[in-house]
């Protein structure tokens, strides 16, 4: 199975205040898939080796930050950050967030003998809600079948949890990867709303 993938997507995220948590703006983008898949070939139905689908997000931020005065560099905050995704791949339809900061600490120091410098951290609170649908029941969700393209949504199922994140932001103080790199790293604690569970999960993302 071969896809390919177009995708488009804006963002004018500012910082605008005294802390890079303190953010505004809006993201949108949109994402075009094709998918060739060899298996249907020996059906009868036109084009059916072919499957169109795409992808739409949208997000924005909007900050509001109180510092804690005679507390260092601490910041309590309720920005708010939502994003959604609507109808995705490989069996999501759509997947949403909304998250707000509940406090921040601006470290801005280097840890001395591994070249790291940790500008930030956070503690986040958050919801996600997901929405799945069976891939081997709704394998055409093709765009050209708009009417299937649609039931997929409708009967697509919930999985929804509330979760934390303590998280931190750090560059690698080498050269220009001071400037060019930032990592966020972290843990995340999760308790999902249906199976009444709880679960940890690591967190990871580096821009370049």
């Amino acid at each position: 199975t071969l896809s390919s993938y177009f995708n488009i997507t804006y963002s004018n995220y500012h910082q605008s205040g005294m802390t890079s948590f303190e953010q505004y703006g809006i993201e949108t983008g949109a994402t075009l898939i094709n998918i060739y898949d060899p298996q249907k070939s020996s059906k009868e139905e036109e084009n059916s080796t072919n499957q169109f689908t795409a992808s739409v997000s949208f997000g924005f931020k909007l900050p509001f930050i109180l510092p804690v005065f005679n507390t260092g560099n601490w910041v309590l905050c309720m920005p708010l950050a939502f994003y959604t995704s609507l109808y995705g791949r490989n069996g999501k339809s759509s997947e949403s967030y909304a998250e707000t900061l509940i406090a921040g600490y601006e470290i801005q120091k280097g840890i001395p003998g591994i070249n790291l410098y940790l500008q930030r951290f956070g503690i986040k609170f958050g919801y996600d809600i997901q929405l799945y649908y069976n891939e081997l029941e709704n394998s055409n969700t093709d765009l050209r079948d708009f009417k299937n393209f649609m039931n997929v949504l409708v009967n697509s199922e919930t999985d929804d949890y509330f979760y934390i994140n303590l998280e931190a932001v750090l560059s690698p103080s080498i050269g220009k990867f001071a400037d060019s790199v930032k990592i966020t790293a972290g843990v995340q604690f999760q308790m999902n709303i249906k199976k009444s569970k709880g679960k940890i999960a690591a967190l990871f993302n580096m821009n370049l």
